[in-house]
């Protein structure tokens, strides 16, 4: 655990220090320790790398857990937000929003800044309510992977419709959202953005037994005096909230709620949810961070797309999984 709190702080501080503007290192501490907050480094810094790097280990750690929670949930290692189609559900309820016609978004600045952030809620918690639906009948690891795709398909077809019949403006907005940013969060916003993934990972680690014995199946489970429904709602609500906070705010971030439980399952032999937990958010965290390093390595105005630096580090992981189950079962 001390080895993932030293690679988090590290990841932090090189996300604070490199950047389109290159800052010395005798800069950049005077800058990051000086009481003078109107320099032209303080500014940079504060204003906008840090909101940024910490905006990238909260979504790091509420997708990480959100696929945490969805491979416990359905005992399969190949549940995630993005697979599962409910990034997709996120996605489209932001597209709702953004392409309807501007007179509804005019009732009020608060509804005007929420509105993204409940539609992508709302289209999240629907996609994984279905999914949930169909998983009493689709018991195999392929057969959900290929029911999400298909729900991407459906909507990319739907935001296909929707921007047939909407405005330039409209299509670019949501174009510049579809990319995926850790930017997109500013200081005044990112404490309404945290503050809510965090409570939940508190919360998660108040009921990690629970989700151990969830492990055991369900007839084991309830045999345990454990309530099934109950917990099966809870994970519902819990993991469409994460996936359409992070998706409102930061963009369809893919791979992160699907390879970061993978990895730390394989890599510290983990099955109890007290450590996996924190693990998960750790390395959440230190992944984003990492990609959106990666992604700014060109540097100047140049920057590569944050999900292409997700899918290069993710899908090597999920096609060794798949791999290996293969191996196993011949």
């Amino acid at each position: 655990m001390g080895f993932s709190c030293l690679c988090l702080i590290l990841l932090f501080l090189a996300n604070l220090y490199f950047g389109s503007l290159d800052i010395s290192c005798a800069d950049f501490f005077k800058a990051l320790f000086s009481n003078n907050t109107h320099s032209h480094h303080s500014v940079i810094i504060y204003e906008y790398r840090l909101p940024k790097a910490a905006t990238a280990i909260f979504c790091g750690m509420g997708l990480s857990l959100a696929g945490l929670l969805l491979q416990t949930l359905f005992q399969n290692p190949l549940a995630g937000p993005y697979v599962l189609g409910i990034n997709s559900g996120a996605s489209l309820g932001v597209a709702v929003w953004v392409m309807t016609p501007a007179w509804m978004h005019s009732k009020g600045n608060w509804l005007t800044q929420s509105g993204p952030w409940a539609c992508a809620w709302l289209g999240a918690s629907l996609v994984l309510l279905l999914v949930l639906s169909i998983s009493k009948w689709i018991r195999q690891s392929n057969g959900l992977l290929i029911f999400g795709l298909m729900v991407g398909y459906t909507v990319s077809a739907c935001v296909s419709l929707l921007s047939h019949f909407s405005s330039a403006q409209a299509l670019q907005a949501y174009a510049r959202w579809n990319e995926g940013s850790f930017a997109l969060v500013s200081s005044q916003q990112w404490f309404w953005f945290a503050l809510p993934i965090a409570v939940i990972l508190v919360g998660c680690l108040f009921f990690a037994s629970s989700f151990d014995v969830l492990l055991l199946g369900e007839v084991q489970a309830k045999s345990l005096g454990l309530s099934v429904a109950t917990m099966r709602r809870a994970v519902v609500l819990v993991t469409g909230f994460l996936a359409g906070s992070c998706t409102a705010y930061c963009g369809p971030i893919a791979f992160l709620g699907l390879a970061v439980p993978l990895a730390v399952k394989m890599s510290f032999q983990e099955a109890l949810h007290r450590r996996l937990i924190p693990l998960c958010a750790i390395w959440g965290g230190c992944a984003a961070l990492l990609a959106d390093l990666l992604a700014a390595w060109p540097g100047k105005a140049q920057s590569l797309p944050l999900n292409a630096i997700l899918a290069l580090m993710g899908a090597p992981l999920v096609i060794l999984v798949i791999l290996s189950q293969m191996r196993s079962r011949t």
